[in-house]
């Protein structure tokens, strides 16, 4: 009741309920508003801050330190769209229930991955196509959990390549249900230098992207919602050693734009190493040697949104409005991995395509980072959290989490547009006190998942009734994300 103290009233006027039951009163304010206007004594209430709509972050963190008088408007009227970020979110993937999926060589731990994700987005029948399908126990395990969340699995020992048993695998399938859609994620490596590779070597690894595409595409129905094959970045850029697996992924891309200009769906993912799941994540000496050169893994979740774009993308839309002769077959072909630890320009960066002239416009997001968090006064942090990696005992120590409250009260300071007091952050405060909202928990979720590499949910966020606990909870994280690094 502090507001009333000194006999202050609160009284709120109903201007458009006083218009209706006087009007002679509103005539009279009215005009004596506008002769005072006339007479210089008022003036528009202008805005106090204006911001350009490119800068509207900025606006709504102005608004977050709630010292400002006036209003703050966001310019529209900005000339260089190129300013303006706008991207195409792609629509939740949901599949038919009364359709069935065909994943070609998708058994391995990147399919079982994607026949999870499919199942528990409304897919009920799927059907894999591979050399040894459904014989290991792992086979059997996934099968069975598959059928256990009510989807109904079949695997179909068939080499994609051979088109006789592929036509026969199809027909048998496509009387009983309709096919809705194919993923080819079939593989094989035979590595060696161009000029030792044997006729057999070469036809190894580019047989079940070439002939097994074409095969999925003679003998599967034209009226598939989707048709995505799965190539590699090393059909992008290169790789040394694998001149037969890269033409099979960059014959991927030509096909794709056939079979678009024909009308029908097809894209193509180029996926680089997958960190958890897949061929990289089981072949540790693979991992290691792309994790020395600089090169970042692409996430499981991070693969599963590259192929709910890839889905999306797949239909061609047509650019002739008289005839459907002329489809576009630009948006066919996605790329997931081109990414660095380090940045590019760090010396001991050796990723391969570096020095790619088609790479001069890499967005050097690590370099911009490690500028961000100098900028931020962060730089702590990063080294701090190195130096754990060598001394992974020491991070729930009380000193430790104390120190990841400091560092994580400060940034959501620096979030809130806030000065640090000279003698530091105090702990003990709750994020919430400060005003920290709905939106703003989004950019400190990024934060954390950029800096500390894991996730924190919008619960354990704004529940946390200081930031004493919100370093405690980094501090198992880290311990939990560092555990199971090292089990792998």
């Amino acid at each position: 009741m502090a507001a009333f103290d000194r006999n202050r009233s609160f009284i709120g006027v109903e201007i458009a309920n006083l218009a209706t039951e006087n009007p002679t009163i509103i005539s009279r304010l009215l005009q004596k508003c506008v002769d005072l206007y006339q007479q210089g004594y008022i003036h528009p209430v202008k805005p106090a801050k204006v911001f350009t709509c490119s800068k509207t972050e900025d606006a709504f963190r102005y608004l977050y330190q709630g010292t400002h008088i006036g209003k703050v408007a966001v310019d529209m009227t900005e000339k260089d769209d190129a300013a303006l970020k706008v991207s195409q979110v792609p629509l939740p993937p949901s599949f038919r229930e009364l359709g069935t999926y065909v994943l070609a060589g998708g058994l391995g731990g990147l399919g079982a991955t994607i026949a999870r994700w499919m199942a528990s987005h409304g897919a009920k029948s799927l059907l894999f196509i591979s050399r040894s399908a459904g014989r290991s126990n792992d086979d059997q395990a996934l099968l069975s959990e598959l059928r256990y969340a009510g989807c109904e699995v079949n695997a179909i020992p068939c080499d994609i390549a051979d088109e006789t048993s592929m036509q026969a695998v199809i027909s048998r399938h496509a009387s009983s249900k309709r096919i809705a859609g194919v993923l080819n994620l079939a593989m094989v490596l035979a590595d060696g230098a161009v000029s030792d590779l044997a006729l057999s070597q070469w036809q190894t690894a580019t047989s079940p992207k070439i002939r097994g595409t074409w095969n999925l595409h003679h003998t599967l129905p034209r009226d598939i919602d989707f048709f995505v094959l799965f190539g590699s970045t090393s059909g992008v850029h290169r790789y040394p050693g694998q001149a037969n697996y890269a033409a099979a992924n960059t014959f991927l891309d030509a096909f794709s734009q056939y079979r678009r200009g024909l009308g029908l769906p097809c894209s193509v993912i180029h996926l680089g190493g997958v960190e958890d799941v897949g061929y990289v994540s089981r072949t540790r000496d693979v991992e290691d040697a792309m994790t020395r050169s600089g090169s970042k893994l692409v996430s499981k979740a991070d693969m599963l949104r590259g192929l709910q774009l890839a889905i999306a993308e797949s239909r061609p839309v047509a650019t002739s409005a008289n005839t459907g002769a002329h489809w576009s077959a630009s948006n066919g072909q996605l790329v997931l991995g081109l990414d660095c630890r380090t940045s590019i320009n760090d010396p001991g960066n050796r990723v391969v395509w570096k020095h790619d002239p088609r790479m001069n416009l890499y967005p050097d997001i690590a370099e911009n980072e490690v500028a961000s968090r100098k900028e931020a006064g962060s730089s702590g942090l990063a080294e701090f959290l190195s130096s754990l990696q060598s001394r992974p005992e020491e991070i729930e120590t009380p000193a430790s989490t104390t120190y990841l409250a400091q560092e994580i009260a400060r940034r959501i300071f620096g979030f809130l547009m806030r000065e640090v007091d000279e003698g530091g952050v105090d702990i003990t405060l709750s994020p919430s006190a400060l005003g920290v909202d709905s939106l703003m928990t989004i950019e400190i979720r990024n934060w954390w998942k950029h800096t500390l590499g894991v996730e924190i949910s919008v619960l354990q966020l704004t529940s946390a009734q200081s930031f004493d606990q919100l370093g405690q909870l980094a501090g198992r994280q880290l311990k939990d994300r560092m555990t199971a690094l090292s089990k792998k």
